[in-house]
């Protein structure tokens, strides 16, 4: 039973990374005070990641204050500073 638990073991872990890799894009950068992260053109994709800051600077007890939308080397970024309430 242990030796069968050995083999299935590495297509467990590989299953676990894949499946990381159908959500949403990590954060370029997520600290207490900020969270930057990258959307395509998109109102929807914005409002998405203006849902996840919030998410990200409630775990610190702040608030989410939108700082700017911008575009570097083709990629367009939100970035958000997390602001005391």
């Amino acid at each position: 039973m242990r030796s069968r638990a050995l083999l299935l073991a590495p297509f467990a872990v590989s299953a676990v990374v894949l499946a990381g890799c159908g959500g949403k894009p990590p954060p370029m950068a997520a600290t207490p005070q900020s969270y930057v992260v990258t959307i395509d053109d998109d109102v929807d994709e914005l409002a998405e990641a203006t849902k996840q800051a919030q998410v990200h600077c409630a775990q610190f007890s702040r608030g989410t204050r939108l700082v700017s939308v911008g575009e570097i080397d083709g990629k367009r970024l939100v970035s958000f500073e997390c602001v005391a309430n």
